[in-house]
């Protein structure tokens, strides 16, 4: 070796390993760093200076926005290998708009890596898209940032993509016209993801119909109509979804343009978020009886994830409840996350619940933001789920209202599920000390059915389990939250009865115990 970084024997005595590997092996532990360390490498020693050259992975880092274009023609202009596995681009800001004057010299980059046959072109950089990455035989895995001119329209034939297993569009400002003859050229595709950005103003009706047509598609993800967007009542589905394997599957916003033409067998997981979004009265009653249809292509799916978010319009439930049913026999887990819900709608999602006969995990916040005193009704009739299979029942609450209502509430459900085996009652909210104890005094002295359930309560002030319920002699002692953990490591350290004296802030007939051990979490960022 000519540089002493290099030197055989290192300082120790003992063997310099890396230096004594063949050059081809050392290019290929080269080839998985950035290009940006991988470069560097070149002034270890002589043998090195020209390694990377012959690298076969381009992962590009940079928190640095001006001039990135002319990095990449210089760096590629520099390699010898043929072939270009990966092709990826990382700038540390969530969004990099890029000059006009850029396009040219970005495209030159993409048709050479195209050349070299490149797997995989990832990049958040807000470029155009070359039409050569279309008629890239070798692609595996597509994942661009928009914006897509209007300019860019390709016809089926030029469409050229039989390798490609994964494709992300993100950004989207308009719907490329090709994505519907994207399923001729692209049959091994197993991943999808088609998200618009808000600049998004394209009309429904001018979109022609777009068939996700993929016999192998496992996951896909479409949030093309999160905002507010021009619709004609009573027009049909535009993405037509037919994905006999498709495993997982996420929408969000609008729901009005998507269909299934075949239900998919396979589904065992969806994500459903309808976002908040404007709609004409006419549109909103279009929408609401669309909802069930929807719904309708995922009766085979096992775990249902379910945000509502249409605060002061109508609850939707009513409509999943119509004849004819839509029943959901292998749905075994539950999570809503209802906005704008009062008690008197928690009501008809009750109801619906007879939809899910197997149900046996369901998760449950209410974002409750209206102020008007609500009572709870209970339905007239009880799901079978609750009497027979639901065995963990996680609810969350903010905007607590009145809490005899609430109250209420649980108490039902406390009464209905037979077999109930763990019951977790979260409050969001700034209350007060003692309306929390108040309302966890009352929740664990509610009758329950299930002589195994579990009532595990958590808010700010106060975090208890029904199990550790204790009277201390005839005086009724609650515990700050922050003894409670000091309690905890006593207990397990010594295994002694607890005697210690705290500091009584109210009357309670419970010890509380910290729990950690609550499987229910809730999510600040909903």
């Amino acid at each position: 070796m000519e540089s002493a970084n290099c030197n055989p024997n290192h300082e120790g005595g003992g063997e310099d390993r890396l230096s004594s590997l063949p050059d081809d092996i050392l290019t290929e532990i080269l080839s998985r760093l950035p290009i940006n360390s991988a470069v560097t490498t070149s002034v270890l020693s002589h043998r090195w200076r020209h390694l990377w050259t012959g690298i076969t992975r381009f992962e590009f880092h940079t928190t640095k926005i001006p001039t990135i274009i002319p990095n990449f023609s210089c760096i590629l202009r520099h390699l010898t290998s043929t072939k270009l596995d990966v092709f990826k681009v990382k700038v540390s800001r969530r969004i990099y708009w890029h000059d006009k004057e850029e396009d040219d010299g970005f495209e030159s980059c993409i048709h050479d890596i195209c050349r070299r046959k490149v797997q995989q072109v990832i990049s958040n950089i807000f470029f155009p898209m070359p039409d050569c990455l279309l008629n890239c035989r070798s692609l595996v895995i597509l994942d661009l940032y928009g914006p897509y001119e209007m300019k860019y329209e390709y016809k089926a034939a030029d469409i050229q993509l039989p390798n490609l297993k994964k494709l992300s569009l993100r950004f989207l400002t308009f719907i490329p016209h090709w994505l519907g003859s994207l399923h001729k050229s692209s049959p091994l595709l197993e991943d999808l993801t088609l998200a618009s950005s808000v600049h998004f103003m394209q009309s429904i009706s001018t979109i022609p119909l777009i068939n996700i047509i993929f016999p192998n598609l496992k996951s896909l993800e479409l949030g093309l109509f999160p905002y507010n967007v021009e619709q004609t009542p009573g027009i049909n589905s535009i993405f037509s979804i037919d994905a006999p394997k498709l495993t997982n599957l996420v929408t969000y916003g609008c729901v009005l343009p998507y269909g299934f033409r075949t239900n998919p067998p396979a589904l065992v997981k969806a994500c459903i978020n309808l976002r908040k979004y404007v709609l004409r009265h006419e549109d909103l009653e279009v929408e609401l009886h669309r909802f069930p249809e929807f719904f309708k292509g995922m009766s085979s799916v096992s775990n249902l994830e379910l945000v509502v978010m249409m605060e002061g319009q109508r609850n939707m439930f009513t409509y999943l409840n119509l004849n004819p049913p839509i029943m959901f026999f292998n749905l075994v887990r539950l999570e809503v996350t209802l906005c704008g819900f009062s008690l008197n709608d928690c009501t008809s999602f009750v109801v619906s619940l007879q939809r899910f006969p197997n149900l046996e995990h369901l998760w449950v916040i209410v974002n409750r933001r209206e102020r008007e005193q609500n009572t709870w009704c209970a339905p007239n009739v009880v799901p079978s789920c609750l009497i027979s299979k639901l065995k963990i029942i996680s609810i969350s609450i903010r905007g607590f209202g009145r809490n005899n209502c609430w109250i209420e509430f649980l108490r039902y459900i406390l009464g209905k599920a037979t077999v109930l085996q763990n019951l977790n009652v979260c409050l969001v909210h700034n209350l007060p000390e003692r309306v929390e104890h108040k309302f966890c005094k009352s929740l664990f002295k509610l009758p329950r059915s299930s002589l195994n359930c579990e009532v595990v309560f958590s808010g700010r002030f106060v975090k208890g389990l029904s199990s550790n319920v204790f009277k201390i002699g005839n005086h009724n002692v609650n515990y700050r939250p922050w003894l409670i953990d000091i309690f905890w490591c006593y207990l397990w350290l010594t295994k002694r009865q607890f005697s210690t004296q705290a500091n009584i802030e109210d009357t309670a007939d419970y010890v509380l115990f910290d729990s950690d051990l609550s499987p229910f979490q809730y999510d600040e960022h909903i």
